[in-house]
C-alpha cells in the first residue's frame, strides 16, 4: 500500500519553534539559538519520515 505524508506541523510537537521565535523577538535568545532550534526540529521530522519510508 502506498501512502503519502502531506507534511508536518512546522512548530514542533510541543511548539518548540514558536517558543524559540518568541524568545528571539523579546531579545532573550540569540539568532544562533533560534536557528539551532529550527535545525533540531527539521532533523526530528527527517528521522520520522525516513523511518516509515518503504
Amino acid at each position: 500500500m502506498l501512502t503519502q505524508n502531506l507534511g508536518f506541523p512546522r512548530i514542533g510537537a510541543q511548539r518548540e519553534l514558536k517558543r524559540a521565535c518568541e524568545k528571539f523577538w523579546k531579545g532573550i535568545s540569540t539568532l544562533e539559538e533560534l536557528q539551532e532550534t529550527g535545525r533540531q526540529e527539521r532533523l526530528k521530522k527527517l528521522e520520522i519520515s525516513t523511518r516509515f519510508r518503504n
